[in-house]
């Protein structure tokens, strides 16, 4: 786990030098300037104090797989980064958005060896494309016990029904006011983007979120043709 950990701070460090680097301070205060690199290090700073701190909290020892660690102690870092920008002035929906496009460029990080395979594997087959990274997900990192619920592969789609969310359940139990809606808004506004990268044309729904409120997170990826949203 402690070169899982290296990795990930490693890909923060580097995803929020390219993120907030040159990027406004306060959008609707541009006389505050943008992120200078000096600035982005002292986010960084304040980020690893804080999750030094949080991450005794999300006692990973006791989660029974390497994926299960490695998404709770995702969420971990996401809150200690989300954290450091309130407390250097930002205001939640702007502190929201940047640390969204953080946790984006981590995500695809991850994600792109698995994408490489499966259009390898099925080439001109985008929903195989599709079935197939969402199996690989299944076993490492969405699995069992932390993640619960079931699974199908239907005639024009790949249908997961969550039941159980880990990384949610930290913020839950030790998150404060407001960041539940730092993760509906960050983790869970992902998969639209994940499902148009996966394959050309890629989309994605979904009606109910356990972040929330929900039971469920109802998901359905489809590999047709790309919905218009709203």
């Amino acid at each position: 786990m402690w070169l899982i950990k290296l990795w990930m701070k490693w890909t923060i460090k580097r995803a929020a030098y390219r993120i907030l680097q040159g990027r406004y301070i306060d959008r609707n205060h541009p006389q505050r300037g943008r992120f200078s690199r000096q600035q982005v290090d002292r986010f960084l700073e304040q980020t690893w104090r804080n999750l030094d701190v949080m991450e005794p909290k999300a006692e990973l020892d006791q989660l029974t797989n390497l994926g299960n660690r490695q998404n709770v102690f995702m969420s971990v870092a996401s809150l200690a980064g989300y954290r450091a920008l309130l407390d250097d002035g930002i205001e939640p929906a702007y502190a929201t958005e940047l640390f969204s496009d953080i946790g984006w460029r981590v995500y695809v990080a991850l994600f792109q060896p698995l994408r490489f395979l499966a259009r390898l594997r099925y080439r001109d087959e985008p929903q195989k494309q599709v079935n197939f990274i969402l199996r690989a997900f299944m076993r490492y990192p969405f699995s069992e016990p932390g993640y619960q619920g079931e699974a199908s592969e239907e005639a024009d789609h790949f249908r997961t029904d969550w039941t159980r969310c880990a990384p949610l359940e930290y913020v839950k139990i030790h998150g404060r006011e407001g960041e539940l809606a730092f993760f509906f808004n960050t983790w869970c506004m992902y998969d639209w983007a994940l499902a148009q990268i996966m394959t050309a044309d890629g989309w994605y729904e979904r009606e109910h979120t356990l972040s929330d409120g929900d039971e469920v997170c109802d998901m359905r990826w489809y590999a047709g043709t790309a919905k218009e949203y709203s």
